[in-house]
């Protein structure tokens, strides 16, 4: 059915969007509605088109979600299935955005090529690609960082999730049209307290990617060292990875298995509730840009040990050092024992935690603005 309706087009390849991932979907709806109430005079919708396993279409009052079935390297069938969408909707695309500067911007490209008249393009940027350690992780971030220098000069707004990516962007790129918007976090509206403690054991996680880049080579380095100082702490990991089996197995050798607790993947709702049972958080990726886990952390009241990257630093100045607390990968085991009992004895602020919450809510309106602001931009419409 023709809709004549004036849109933003969020494109999902990597599909991070589609209907198995409902919390990603929940915090696009938060976005699409609060899309519809800024532009609510000249009513600016959000789509998202994703690549999924099957080839389906969910429409709500402020969103709409299509999935396109398509393989991972097929960017040919998702750009011309694509654009059918936008054609059979009669969406009157007024923005493009691309979830990264480097295959995501192709796709964009050629959506804005196609696309009459020319939305804008918005490259999104989560990565810290201003740490030389992402750049030599592997030969694929090499190329990615060749690539982003002509990337960046062919699009009309570039948004980061820091101020530092924004300083290195504006240092290699003739683009000045840079917004700097954290990422949303979608608290739940109700404060989730503590479980009943059944153990006196210390409880400490590490939530995210089970992988190398996320640092679980770290990981097992840190508790082995901690665990010849004391016996009086447990782990807690949360997702999934490459790493997980040779983890799980290193750990249960090292600390055993009722000390070692792997909780698979968890909803964003089941996130919060294990955060909120922890002691300690552990953030322990080499190259971080932001650090999500970090700021869910914190909100939930427990304190950060983290390696020291730009996303950690980045905290340890908004947060305070009582929050954020930064160490070297080689510390002792004596030393982070001491770190740990340090953070501890802090305590837990739950005023600080409600001003973060309150803080958060205004990342989404002004991501929504920068979309709103490209729109009225665009050829051959004003909003």
């Amino acid at each position: 059915m023709m809709s004549n309706q004036d849109v933003v087009v969020m494109l999902d390849f990597k599909g991070n969007l589609t209907t198995a991932k409902s919390d990603a979907r929940n915090r696009h709806v938060i976005y699409g509605q609060s899309l519809k109430n800024l532009s609510k005079g000249s009513p600016l919708r959000l789509v998202v088109i994703s690549r999924g396993n099957l080839s389906k279409s969910d429409n709500s009052d402020s969103i709409d979600f299509h999935e396109i079935k398509c393989a991972k390297i097929d960017f040919l069938r998702f750009i011309v299935f694509g654009i059918g969408v936008i054609r059979r909707n009669g969406y009157l695309t007024r923005v493009v955005v691309s979830s990264d500067p480097w295959e995501s911007f192709f796709i964009g490209k050629f959506f804005q090529i196609i696309i009459k008249p020319k939305p804008k393009l918005q490259l999104q940027v989560h990565a810290d690609i201003s740490d030389n350690k992402w750049r030599s992780a592997n030969l694929a971030n090499l190329l990615r960082s060749i690539l982003q220098r002509y990337t960046f000069n062919h699009c009309d707004q570039i948004r980061v999730v820091s101020r530092n990516l924004q300083v290195y962007i504006n240092s290699i790129s003739q683009n000045k049209n840079i917004v700097t918007v954290p990422i949303p976090i979608i608290i739940p509206q109700k404060e989730i307290k503590k479980s009943p403690v059944k153990t006196k054991l210390l409880r400490i996680g590490f939530f995210g990617r089970i992988q190398k880049d996320r640092g679980t080579d770290v990981l097992f380095s840190l508790v082995s060292k901690l665990n010849c100082e004391r016996k009086d702490f447990e782990l807690f990991i949360a997702g999934k990875g490459s790493e997980e089996s040779e983890l799980r197995r290193n750990l249960q050798k090292t600390i055993g298995e009722r000390r070692s607790h792997f909780l698979g993947h968890l909803s964003q709702t089941e996130v919060w509730e294990s955060l909120s049972d922890l002691d300690v958080y552990l953030s322990l990726a080499p190259a971080e840009s932001y650090g999500l886990g970090m700021r869910e952390a914190i909100i939930s009241g427990v304190p950060v040990i983290a390696v020291n990257s730009n996303g950690a630093i980045d905290a340890k100045n908004i947060f305070g050092e009582q929050k954020v607390k930064l160490i070297d990968p080689s510390i002792s085991g004596a030393s982070l024992s001491k770190v740990i009992d340090e953070v501890l004895a802090n305590g837990s602020d739950p005023g600080f935690s409600q001003e973060m919450r309150e803080q958060n809510l205004t990342h989404v309106d002004t991501l929504v603005k920068s979309w709103f602001d490209l729109a009225r931009s665009s050829e051959g419409k004003e909003i």
